[in-house]
């Protein structure tokens, strides 16, 4: 993409740049969040700015243009970047730094890229993805933060082993992914984690599906479930509804997408690429 929002400007992205001072940089301290357009219009746009909001008030940052200004940028980024179906991410960071440390939560950075949607593979629709699980669990699950230090430094083993993400446990429990919800299904239950997780946006509106279809459970999920679960699956801005077949050595179900995950998969492209 050629062009970009930065505090207040559309620019050329080869132009654009952060004071080296700004505590983004020098800490690591901002929230962002990740969203889609189709055919050029954002996808759950005012759930994805509460949840940034909240993520912003977490850090106690002060987002300096309101969501009906950023919806327009977004909109003037779609049509200067000749490019209607993007993946769109909006950084904030708590601005200079001062003494190194502190930070004028009215005076943060504010930007916005847009990015290429990359294709989920037919393969992993059809024949599911795996997951590595970690002992881990998020400083502030709720704040959609721009620490990723583990995730990071776990994508080789995930490459390795040829997985698609890691999978977070925490105290005997399943809690979520690096980029994504999880979700499980037993009796045609559909069961995900409710606490200690970042609520996805895309996480909601498929639970709403779900609950047309299903029984719905938003509970705490124990790691033994995994070994009993019919099938698996996560969700995620760039991922939609992704079958899960395995994690670690542990085969969900009989190691084949289910009924439940296909139907979730292919309602959630009727109602999204309609």
């Amino acid at each position: 993409m050629e062009y970009c929002f930065l505090n207040g400007e559309i620019i050329p992205l080869k132009e654009a740049s952060l004071e080296l001072n700004d505590i983004g940089v020098l800490r690591g301290y901002g929230v962002f969040e990740f969203l889609r357009a189709y055919n050029g219009k954002p996808f759950l746009f005012e759930e994805h700015m509460k949840r940034f909001e909240n993520s912003a008030r977490s850090l106690f940052i002060e987002p300096p243009f309101p969501k009906e200004e950023i919806k327009d940028v977004i909109k003037r980024l779609i049509e200067k970047n000749g490019k209607k179906d993007v993946n769109i991410r909006i950084v904030l960071t708590g601005g200079k730094a001062i003494n190194g440390i502190e930070f004028d939560p009215t005076n943060p950075t504010l930007f916005i890229l847009l990015e290429e949607v990359i294709p989920i593979p037919r393969s992993s629709l059809e024949k599911g993805v795996k997951l590595i699980s970690l002992e881990y669990k998020r400083n502030i699950p709720s704040a959609k933060t721009t620490e990723y230090l583990v995730p990071i430094k776990e994508r080789d083993r995930m490459k390795k082993e040829g997985a698609t993400e890691v999978l977070y446990i925490a105290d005997g429990k399943v809690l979520e992914c690096s980029t994504s919800n999880f979700f499980l299904v037993n009796e045609k239950k559909v069961i995900t984690p409710a606490k200690d997780i970042l609520m996805g946006t895309t996480r909601g509106f498929v639970l709403d599906i779900a609950r047309e279809f299903f029984d719905v459970e938003e509970r705490d999920v124990k790691v033994e479930e995994l070994g009993s679960a019919q099938e698996a699956f996560i969700t995620a801005t760039n991922k939609e509804v992704l079958p899960v077949t395995l994690v670690d050595d542990k085969t969900i179900g009989d190691g084949n997408v289910g009924p439940v995950a296909s139907l979730l998969v292919n309602e959630f492209k009727k109602r999204v690429h309609c």
